[in-house]
Protein backbone atom coordinates (compact mmCIF):
# COMPACT_ATOMS: atom_id res chain seq x y z
CA UNK A 1 0.00 0.00 0.00
CA UNK A 2 1.46 3.39 -1.00
CA UNK A 3 0.14 6.67 0.37
CA UNK A 4 1.26 10.03 -1.01
CA UNK A 5 1.57 12.55 1.80
CA UNK A 6 2.64 16.20 1.56
CA UNK A 7 1.79 17.98 4.76
CA UNK A 8 1.16 21.71 4.54
CA UNK A 9 0.79 22.17 8.28
CA UNK A 10 2.96 25.26 8.65
CA UNK A 11 2.01 25.63 12.30
CA UNK A 12 3.42 22.18 13.11
CA UNK A 13 6.61 22.87 11.20
CA UNK A 14 7.04 26.23 12.97
CA UNK A 15 6.62 24.48 16.32
CA UNK A 16 9.32 21.94 15.53
CA UNK A 17 11.64 24.62 14.17
CA UNK A 18 11.63 26.09 17.68
CA UNK A 19 12.20 22.70 19.31
CA UNK A 20 15.19 22.08 17.01
CA UNK A 21 16.63 25.55 17.78
CA UNK A 22 16.77 26.39 14.06
CA UNK A 23 17.11 30.08 13.32
CA UNK A 24 16.35 29.76 9.58
CA UNK A 25 13.08 28.49 8.07
CA UNK A 26 13.31 25.02 6.58
CA UNK A 27 12.21 23.52 3.30
CA UNK A 28 8.96 21.55 3.61
CA UNK A 29 9.86 18.12 2.27
CA UNK A 30 7.57 15.91 0.21
CA UNK A 31 7.33 12.34 1.40
CA UNK A 32 5.29 9.25 0.70
CA UNK A 33 4.74 6.25 2.92
CA UNK A 34 4.95 2.58 2.00
CA UNK A 35 3.36 -0.14 4.15
CA UNK A 36 2.24 -3.73 3.88
CA UNK A 37 -1.43 -3.97 2.96
CA UNK A 38 -3.52 -3.60 6.09
CA UNK A 39 -0.51 -3.02 8.35
CA UNK A 40 -0.23 -0.37 11.06
CA UNK A 41 3.54 0.00 11.58
CA UNK A 42 4.94 1.00 14.94
CA UNK A 43 8.40 1.81 13.55
CA UNK A 44 9.46 3.50 10.34
CA UNK A 45 12.48 3.44 8.05
CA UNK A 46 13.07 6.65 6.10
CA UNK A 47 14.87 6.44 2.77
CA UNK A 48 16.36 9.31 0.84
CA UNK A 49 18.36 9.71 -2.31
CA UNK A 50 21.46 11.13 -3.96
CA UNK A 51 21.89 14.25 -6.07
CA UNK A 52 19.50 14.48 -9.06
CA UNK A 53 17.36 11.74 -7.50
CA UNK A 54 14.09 11.48 -5.58
CA UNK A 55 12.82 9.36 -2.73
CA UNK A 56 10.84 7.41 -5.31
CA UNK A 57 14.11 5.93 -6.61
CA UNK A 58 13.98 3.72 -3.50
CA UNK A 59 10.32 2.68 -3.75
CA UNK A 60 11.12 -0.88 -4.84
CA UNK A 61 13.56 -1.27 -1.93
CA UNK A 62 10.93 0.13 0.45
CA UNK A 63 8.29 -2.33 -0.77
CA UNK A 64 10.63 -5.29 -0.39
CA UNK A 65 11.68 -4.06 3.05
CA UNK A 66 8.19 -3.72 4.52
CA UNK A 67 7.27 -7.18 3.23
CA UNK A 68 10.36 -8.64 4.92
CA UNK A 69 10.11 -6.65 8.16
CA UNK A 70 6.73 -6.99 9.92
CA UNK A 71 5.91 -4.00 12.11
CA UNK A 72 7.92 -1.60 9.96
CA UNK A 73 6.75 1.00 7.46
CA UNK A 74 8.86 3.07 5.09
CA UNK A 75 8.93 6.78 4.27
CA UNK A 76 10.43 8.01 0.98
CA UNK A 77 11.70 11.59 1.24
CA UNK A 78 12.61 14.11 -1.48
CA UNK A 79 15.46 16.41 -0.41
CA UNK A 80 15.22 20.17 -0.93
CA UNK A 81 15.34 21.22 -4.57
CA UNK A 82 14.54 17.68 -5.73
CA UNK A 83 11.35 15.98 -6.83
CA UNK A 84 8.23 17.46 -5.23
CA UNK A 85 10.04 19.22 -2.36
CA UNK A 86 10.47 22.97 -2.38
CA UNK A 87 13.91 24.57 -2.42
CA UNK A 88 13.41 26.37 0.88
CA UNK A 89 15.53 29.33 1.93
CA UNK A 90 19.29 29.49 1.53
CA UNK A 91 22.00 28.90 2.23
CA UNK A 92 21.65 25.52 0.51
CA UNK A 93 24.03 23.27 2.43
CA UNK A 94 24.32 19.82 3.98
CA UNK A 95 23.37 21.42 7.29
CA UNK A 96 20.20 22.86 5.75
CA UNK A 97 19.30 19.42 4.35
CA UNK A 98 19.87 17.89 7.77
CA UNK A 99 17.59 20.45 9.42
CA UNK A 100 14.93 19.76 6.78
CA UNK A 101 15.17 16.04 7.55
CA UNK A 102 15.11 16.58 11.32
CA UNK A 103 11.97 18.73 11.06
CA UNK A 104 10.32 16.06 8.89
CA UNK A 105 11.20 13.34 11.43
CA UNK A 106 9.76 15.48 14.21
CA UNK A 107 6.59 16.05 12.21
CA UNK A 108 6.23 12.32 11.55
CA UNK A 109 6.80 11.55 15.23
CA UNK A 110 4.08 14.02 16.18
CA UNK A 111 1.75 12.15 13.81
CA UNK A 112 2.50 8.82 15.51
CA UNK A 113 5.00 7.68 12.89
CA UNK A 114 8.38 7.61 14.67
CA UNK A 115 11.33 7.17 12.31
CA UNK A 116 13.75 4.77 13.99
CA UNK A 117 16.10 4.30 11.04
CA UNK A 118 17.31 6.27 8.04
CA UNK A 119 18.81 4.88 4.83
CA UNK A 120 20.50 7.60 2.79
CA UNK A 121 22.35 7.21 -0.52
CA UNK A 122 25.33 9.17 -1.86
CA UNK A 123 24.69 12.93 -1.36
CA UNK A 124 21.85 12.01 0.99
CA UNK A 125 24.29 9.95 3.05
CA UNK A 126 26.46 12.96 3.74
CA UNK A 127 23.36 14.99 4.64
CA UNK A 128 22.46 12.19 7.07
CA UNK A 129 25.88 12.52 8.69
CA UNK A 130 25.13 16.21 9.25
CA UNK A 131 22.33 15.17 11.63
CA UNK A 132 25.10 14.75 14.22
CA UNK A 133 24.98 18.52 14.82
CA UNK A 134 21.24 18.58 15.59
CA UNK A 135 19.63 18.21 19.00
CA UNK A 136 16.28 16.46 18.66
CA UNK A 137 14.58 13.47 20.27
CA UNK A 138 13.05 12.55 16.89
CA UNK A 139 16.30 11.67 15.09
CA UNK A 140 16.67 8.08 13.83
CA UNK A 141 18.75 5.91 16.14
CA UNK A 142 20.10 3.80 13.27
CA UNK A 143 21.51 5.42 10.12
CA UNK A 144 22.58 3.59 6.98
CA UNK A 145 25.03 5.55 4.83
CA UNK A 146 24.92 3.97 1.36
CA UNK A 147 28.03 4.47 -0.76
CA UNK A 148 28.80 7.95 0.52
CA UNK A 149 32.10 9.34 1.76
CA UNK A 150 32.58 11.66 4.75
CA UNK A 151 35.65 13.10 2.99
CA UNK A 152 35.88 16.47 1.30
CA UNK A 153 36.61 16.44 -2.42
CA UNK A 154 37.47 20.09 -3.13
CA UNK A 155 38.83 19.42 -6.61
CA UNK A 156 35.81 17.48 -7.90
CA UNK A 157 34.61 20.41 -10.02
CA UNK A 158 37.95 20.41 -11.83
CA UNK A 159 37.85 16.75 -12.93
CA UNK A 160 36.70 16.89 -16.59
CA UNK A 161 35.07 13.46 -16.62
CA UNK A 162 33.56 13.55 -13.12
CA UNK A 163 29.99 12.42 -13.77
CA UNK A 164 28.09 14.73 -11.41
CA UNK A 165 29.55 18.11 -12.50
CA UNK A 166 29.31 17.01 -16.14
CA UNK A 167 25.64 16.06 -15.77
CA UNK A 168 24.86 19.29 -13.93
CA UNK A 169 26.49 21.37 -16.66
CA UNK A 170 24.48 19.47 -19.27
CA UNK A 171 21.19 20.00 -17.44
CA UNK A 172 21.98 23.70 -17.05
CA UNK A 173 22.44 23.94 -20.83
CA UNK A 174 19.10 22.28 -21.66
CA UNK A 175 15.54 23.66 -21.45
CA UNK A 176 13.57 22.92 -18.29
CA UNK A 177 10.32 22.17 -20.16
CA UNK A 178 9.82 19.49 -22.82
CA UNK A 179 7.04 18.19 -25.08
CA UNK A 180 7.59 14.70 -23.65
CA UNK A 181 9.86 12.74 -21.34
CA UNK A 182 11.18 10.84 -24.36
CA UNK A 183 12.30 14.13 -25.92
CA UNK A 184 14.29 14.93 -22.78
CA UNK A 185 15.88 11.47 -22.69
CA UNK A 186 16.83 11.74 -26.37
CA UNK A 187 18.48 15.12 -25.79
CA UNK A 188 20.53 13.82 -22.87
CA UNK A 189 21.70 10.81 -24.91
CA UNK A 190 22.51 13.09 -27.86
CA UNK A 191 24.70 15.12 -25.49
CA UNK A 192 26.81 12.05 -24.77
CA UNK A 193 25.29 10.52 -21.65
CA UNK A 194 24.50 6.76 -21.47
CA UNK A 195 20.88 5.78 -22.01
CA UNK A 196 20.63 4.45 -18.42
CA UNK A 197 21.66 7.85 -17.00
CA UNK A 198 19.30 9.66 -19.38
CA UNK A 199 16.36 7.46 -18.39
CA UNK A 200 17.15 7.89 -14.69
CA UNK A 201 17.28 11.69 -15.07
CA UNK A 202 14.05 11.42 -17.01
CA UNK A 203 12.30 10.23 -13.84
CA UNK A 204 12.58 13.84 -12.65
CA UNK A 205 10.72 15.10 -15.75
CA UNK A 206 7.03 15.17 -14.86
CA UNK A 207 3.94 16.34 -16.72
CA UNK A 208 2.76 19.83 -15.79
CA UNK A 209 -0.36 20.79 -17.73
CA UNK A 210 0.53 20.44 -21.43
CA UNK A 211 4.34 20.27 -20.99
CA UNK A 212 6.87 18.14 -19.12
CA UNK A 213 8.87 19.96 -16.45
CA UNK A 214 12.27 19.10 -14.98
CA UNK A 215 11.67 18.83 -11.23
CA UNK A 216 15.21 19.71 -10.22
CA UNK A 217 16.15 23.16 -8.94
CA UNK A 218 19.53 23.42 -10.65
CA UNK A 219 20.85 26.57 -8.87
CA UNK A 220 20.02 24.92 -5.53
CA UNK A 221 21.68 21.67 -6.62
CA UNK A 222 24.83 23.54 -7.64
CA UNK A 223 24.96 25.18 -4.19
CA UNK A 224 24.36 21.83 -2.47
CA UNK A 225 27.18 20.24 -4.46
CA UNK A 226 29.53 23.10 -3.59
CA UNK A 227 29.01 22.34 0.09
CA UNK A 228 29.04 18.56 -0.44
CA UNK A 229 32.44 18.62 -2.15
CA UNK A 230 33.91 21.11 0.33
CA UNK A 231 32.70 19.56 3.59
CA UNK A 232 34.69 17.06 5.69
CA UNK A 233 32.26 15.09 7.85
CA UNK A 234 34.52 12.58 9.58
CA UNK A 235 33.94 14.10 13.04
CA UNK A 236 30.23 13.27 12.67
CA UNK A 237 31.14 9.62 13.21
CA UNK A 238 31.88 10.48 16.84
CA UNK A 239 28.15 11.01 17.46
CA UNK A 240 27.27 7.88 19.43
CA UNK A 241 23.54 8.65 19.69
CA UNK A 242 22.93 6.39 16.69
CA UNK A 243 24.33 3.22 15.20
CA UNK A 244 25.90 4.09 11.85
CA UNK A 245 26.24 1.53 9.06
CA UNK A 246 28.40 2.37 6.06
CA UNK A 247 27.48 0.25 3.05
CA UNK A 248 30.31 0.40 0.52
CA UNK A 249 29.80 -0.54 -3.13
CA UNK A 250 32.81 -2.63 -4.15
CA UNK A 251 32.49 -1.56 -7.78
CA UNK A 252 31.83 2.09 -7.01
CA UNK A 253 34.41 4.87 -6.76
CA UNK A 254 32.74 7.18 -4.26
CA UNK A 255 34.86 5.98 -1.35
CA UNK A 256 38.61 5.87 -1.86
CA UNK A 257 40.84 3.12 -0.49
CA UNK A 258 41.92 5.62 2.17
CA UNK A 259 38.27 6.24 3.12
CA UNK A 260 37.60 2.51 3.50
CA UNK A 261 40.77 2.06 5.56
CA UNK A 262 39.77 4.95 7.80
CA UNK A 263 36.37 3.40 8.44
CA UNK A 264 38.11 0.37 9.95
CA UNK A 265 39.34 2.62 12.79
CA UNK A 266 35.97 4.29 13.39
CA UNK A 267 34.27 4.17 16.81
CA UNK A 268 32.52 0.94 17.83
CA UNK A 269 29.02 2.19 16.97
CA UNK A 270 30.12 2.49 13.31
CA UNK A 271 29.74 -0.70 11.27
CA UNK A 272 31.03 -1.15 7.70
CA UNK A 273 30.00 -3.73 5.11
CA UNK A 274 31.05 -4.02 1.47
CA UNK A 275 28.55 -5.22 -1.12
CA UNK A 276 29.28 -6.53 -4.60
CA UNK A 277 27.65 -3.67 -6.50
CA UNK A 278 28.25 -0.43 -8.30
CA UNK A 279 27.26 2.95 -6.91
CA UNK A 280 23.59 2.30 -7.77
CA UNK A 281 23.18 -0.30 -5.02
CA UNK A 282 19.40 -0.34 -5.25
CA UNK A 283 19.67 -1.37 -8.91
CA UNK A 284 22.69 -3.69 -8.77
CA UNK A 285 21.96 -5.53 -5.51
CA UNK A 286 18.43 -4.75 -4.26
CA UNK A 287 17.91 -8.05 -2.44
CA UNK A 288 21.26 -7.75 -0.65
CA UNK A 289 20.50 -4.18 0.43
CA UNK A 290 17.11 -5.22 1.80
CA UNK A 291 18.57 -8.25 3.57
CA UNK A 292 21.17 -6.05 5.27
CA UNK A 293 18.58 -3.50 6.40
CA UNK A 294 16.31 -6.22 7.79
CA UNK A 295 19.12 -8.08 9.54
CA UNK A 296 20.58 -5.00 11.19
CA UNK A 297 17.24 -3.60 12.30
CA UNK A 298 16.22 -6.93 13.78
CA UNK A 299 19.13 -6.79 16.25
Amino acid sequence: MVLNVFSQLDAIRSKWALVLHVERPMAPLFYETVTRSGASPSRWLALTHGIFGTGGNWRSIARKFVEAAPGWGAVLIDLRGHGKSSAGPGPHTLAACAHDLAATFAELASAGMPVHALSAHSFGGKAALALSAIDSDALPVHRFILDSTPSARPHAWEVPLHTVPKVLALLESLPTTWPSRDAFVAAVVAAGQPLAIAQWLGLSVQRDSDVYQLQLNLPVIRALLDDYFARDMWTSLDDARAAIDFIVASRGNTLSEADVARLTTAPSHVHTVTLDAGHWLHVDAPSTVVAHLVARLAT
